[in-house]
This record gives structure tokens, C-alpha cells and sequence, in this order.
């Protein structure tokens, strides 16, 4: 695992956390093809590290980067593989990955749970 990803990141994958679906979580830096979507797509200055993507549409959170360093901030967005910039790409800015977590993951798991997902426990 990443030792410049923050904390809670590093704490939810060690725990086991790997995805709550629809949502999947990145392990190292599979996401960096997204972050080079959203530099050519983005029209703010913004550079991010992707660690999650939504398995039903094209939407994706990373972590900001400033100064190099990867933060506890993060963000939503919807890039459109377009190629050309996109005001509307972003969806959401959280202060952290639980903040991001309880607002989006949560509820959207929750909109997806199913008897039918479980094994017979």
C-alpha cells in the first residue's frame, strides 16, 4: 500500500475494505489512466490521485493533490472521456474519505443492498 495516501484510506484497505457496492476502491495507483482524464478534462488547476469508481456509471473520487503531496481532500466527479474541457465534471468536494464515506458510499450501498447479494450466512 501507499504510504502517501492519507491515513484513513490506508486504515479502511488494511481493514478489508475493498469496495461497498456499487463503489470499488483502488489498491496502489490503478487509478492514475483517471487522473489523466480529469487533467485534460478539468478546468480548474486541480490535481488529483483516483482511488474509487462507481461500477454502474462513469463516476470517480480521488484524493487532491497539493504541492505534491496527496491530502485528505477529495472529490467527486463525472469525467465524459470527451477529451475537451468540462465545467460540469465535478460532483462533490468532501474534506475527507470518511466525509465522502458517510455522504455518498453510505447511501448509495444502501440503495443497492439485496437479500439476494448474500450468501446464506
Amino acid at each position: 500500500m501507499n504510504r502517501d495516501l492519507p491515513l484513513s484510506y490506508r486504515w479502511a484497505q488494511a481493514n478489508g475494505i475493498k469496495k461497498m457496492v456499487p463503489w470499488h476502491f483502488y489498491a496502489n495507483n490503478e487509478g492514475s489512466h483517471i487522473d489523466a482524464v480529469f487533467a485534460t478534462e478539468c478546468v480548474e488547476a486541480v490535481e488529483i490521485r483516483t482511488f474509487a469508481f462507481r461500477q454502474d456509471c462513469d463516476d470517480f473520487a480521488a484524493f487532491v493533490v497539493k504541492d505534491g503531496n496527496i491530502t485528505e481532500g477529495v472529490i467527486y466527479f463525472h469525467p465524459s472521456f470527451g477529451g475537451s474541457k468540462n465545467p460540469h465534471m465535478i460532483n462533490g468536494r468532501f474534506s475527507n474519505f470518511f466525509s465522502f464515506l458517510s455522504e455518498v458510499v453510505f447511501q448509495d450501498t444502501q440503495d443497492w443492498m439485496s437479500e439476494s447479494d448474500l450468501e446464506d450466512l
